[in-house]
């Protein structure tokens, strides 16, 4: 009897009841369908559907699933409902949603299902296959999905675990898998850490390992790199000789090891050793240790070159009768230092918070402030007095009071390139006549009652500088204050005296009490300033009004007068000071008549007349108030007869100034 495929369910010819005509039936159709639906059968390829179900829905009406609006004709595989039997491939209609054409038959699931799905927040690009086993019933069995891949399908669950291996052999890479780049993450900790394990606990923490300044460190100590070491043994200490500034280290046993290291001002340079239990080498690059308070055990270190930071508000004392082995912490001959070297050697590099150096009685050095930085302060404090102050590359704020600095053969107050620093009631008095008091080069600085005398320059600003200078005194210098080079002193209450008591050059600016003009400066250069004069002759006809142009300029400070024209034009709103003197030269006693003409009307009409040996003199001055654009014109008449006005610059000329 016949037979048929179970997929294609297809009638397949039966050779013994249908026996064989010219050609053979069971090679010809039935081997090659056998096959065919074998193959198709394995899976049964669906077309895609938009999203995939990640729970139970309600088959029914236009919805979101995975993130996505659905819209009527959209295809959705269903695969998490409660009801397993309601899974499969539908078509999303508003009202109740049908199973798909492709997927509405037991026999079309026969052979399984295997669909892509293209869309969703989860389940977008991701491949999904039916993972029942045998026959089933639509609408009666269960359907279940699993996932078969897809881009969308690279999760944790999907990929399963992977095991690291830290000892593999295989060389560092960046390019691998992903149990390959795990196994090198592992086996580089283990380097670092230099512990068997990757998960092995290291000895210390960086946090522990790295010291700062001011930081202590309990029991054994030990640094080693080739020639680079610093040890000290059990509770030994490592610390530095205050007098001889050498570096030392004592041993547990109290063997002592000197002389290993000494500071050049530089670096701490090694230089020998001695036997003992303990040992110390210290190469150029450097290492400062310090000895704690005495009983602790500590060591208090920091690397040379490496900026350190302030932790707290600081307070140092410097008198003559201190000691630099002291700490400087109070104001007694057994607690205060003796240098003021030693008191800002003291002082981190960032400073985020006050210090403050009190600083008294005579000192032959130098105070030296250079290179500090951060958000806080140093403040120096006297009544002191010592040979110079020099104050250099400060970004943080920077308080110099109540010093006297003696230099005579250099300038006894420096600051360079700081942005704030406040000098106040200093004194500089030592006679040099060559030398400056206070020097502000590339500096923000407010001097504030200050005594600078007998100096060649008693305040100093150049390149850049901003100067405020407020009430100083002071006399017998060359120069009072001096400004050059784009710096800016600006000035409130009484100032230095001199020769010259205020001098500027290549572009400096000084300004007294805050005085704001329309020129923006105090040099006449760079303010109206007119002279023009007749240099020949002008013939007046009686009672005629003529304007006199002056076509010969002594100076024109910023180019405002015509001498074509005869009419001066302000370039600024301001008040202006306008004088003229013409003569005529007539032995009759005629008179003359001067007017001042404003933008083209009379503005004034001052007039003299003089007889006097035969000559007729008019002159006149006034103040004009003058926006910028208008301008002024000359004019006089004549009366008595025709007259000749006599040129030269003491005879007929005009003057503008800005005032």
């Amino acid at each position: 009897m016949p037979k048929y495929t179970p997929n294609l369910n297809i009638q397949l010819a039966d050779p013994a009841a249908d026996g064989n005509s010219t050609f053979n039936v069971e090679t010809m159709i039935n081997d090659p369908i056998e096959v065919l639906d074998e193959a198709l059968g394995l899976v049964s390829v669906s077309a895609d559907v938009r999203v995939a179900t990640t729970g139970n829905i309600t088959l029914n009406a236009l919805q979101t699933v995975d993130g996505i609006a659905l819209t009527a004709g959209n295809r959705v595989l269903v695969k998490n409902q409660t009801t397993g039997s309601q899974n499969g491939i539908y078509t999303v209609a508003a009202g109740a949603w049908s199973r798909s054409a492709d997927a509405d038959s037991s026999a079309k699931l026969a052979a399984g299902l295997s669909v892509y799905v293209e869309e969703g927040t989860v389940n977008g690009k991701t491949r999904w296959q039916m993972d029942n086993v045998g026959m089933v019933s639509l609408d009666t069995t269960a359907l279940t999905f699993g996932n078969a891949g897809g881009p969308g399908s690279v999760t944790d669950a999907f990929i399963g675990n992977r095991t690291a291996d830290p000892s593999t052999s295989t060389a560092y890479g960046l390019s691998g898998s992903i149990t390959q780049l795990f196994s090198w993450i592992l086996k580089y900790f283990k380097a670092i850490t230099g512990k068997t394990g990757a998960f092995d606990t290291p000895r210390t923490t960086l946090e522990n390992a790295v010291k700062r300044d001011g930081d202590t460190m309990t029991g054994a100590l030990h640094f080693s790199d080739a020639n680079r070491e610093i040890s000290a043994i059990g509770t030994g200490s490592i610390g530095i000789h205050s007098e001889t500034q050498y570096m030392f280290a004592t041993s547990k046993s109290g063997a002592h090891v000197t002389a290993n290291a000494k500071w050049d001002g530089e670096n701490w340079k090694r230089i020998n050793e001695a036997s003992g239990a303990a040992t110390l080498s210290v190469a150029p690059w450097g290492l400062e240790a310090r000895l704690a308070p005495a009983g602790t055990g500590n060591i208090a270190w920091r690397l040379m070159g490496v900026p350190t930071v302030t932790g707290a508000n600081l307070t140092y004392y410097v008198r003559p009768d201190g000691n630099d082995g002291n700490d400087g912490l109070t104001d007694t001959a057994g607690g205060a230092f003796a240098t003021i070297g030693k008191a800002i050697s003291m002082i981190s590099h960032v400073v985020n918070h006050a210090v403050i150096i009190n600083i008294t009685g005579t000192h032959s050095e130098q105070l030296a402030l250079s290179g500090f930085t951060g958000r806080g302060s140093i403040t120096i404090n006297g009544p002191a007095t010592i040979y110079q102050v020099y104050a250099h590359q400060n970004t943080c704020f920077v308080a110099i009071n109540n010093i006297t600095a003696t230099a005579t053969d250099a300038t006894a107050i420096v600051i360079s390139r700081s942005s704030s620093t406040n000098v106040t009631n200093c004194t500089v008095t030592a006679t040099s006549t060559t030398q400056i008091g206070i020097h502000a080069h590339q500096s923000i600085v407010r001097i504030t009652s200050c005594v600078v005398s007998n100096r060649y320059v008693g305040i100093r600003a150049n390149e850049e500088s901003h100067v405020f200078s407020i009430s100083q005194s002071g006399t017998g210098n060359t120069y009072g204050i001096w400004a050059s080079e784009g710096a800016y002193v600006g000035t409130l209450g009484s100032q230095l005296t001199g020769t010259t008591p205020l001098h500027v050059t290549s572009g400096g600016t000084i300004t007294d009490s805050g005085v704001i003009n329309p020129w923006g400066d105090n040099n006449r250069n760079g303010r109206t300033g007119v002279l023009a004069y007749r240099a020949n002759s002008l013939s007046l006809s009686s009672g005629v009004n003529t304007k006199v142009v002056f076509e010969t300029e002594y100076y024109d400070f910023l180019n405002e007068y015509d001498v074509a024209t005869g009419r001066f034009t302000a370039q600024k709103t301001g008040m202006y000071l306008v004088s003229f003197s013409l003569r005529v030269n007539k032995s009759a006693k005629d008179y003359l008549v001067g007017n001042i003409f404003r933008n083209g009307a009379s503005y004034l009409t001052p007039y003299q007349s003089y007889s006097n040996e035969g000559i007729n003199h008019v002159s006149g001055a006034i103040i004009a108030d003058l926006g910028a654009g208008d301008y002024l014109e000359i004019y006089v008449t004549a009366y008595g007869g025709t007259n000749t006005l006599e040129p030269s610059y003491n005879a007929s000329y005009v003057e503008f100034r800005s005032i």
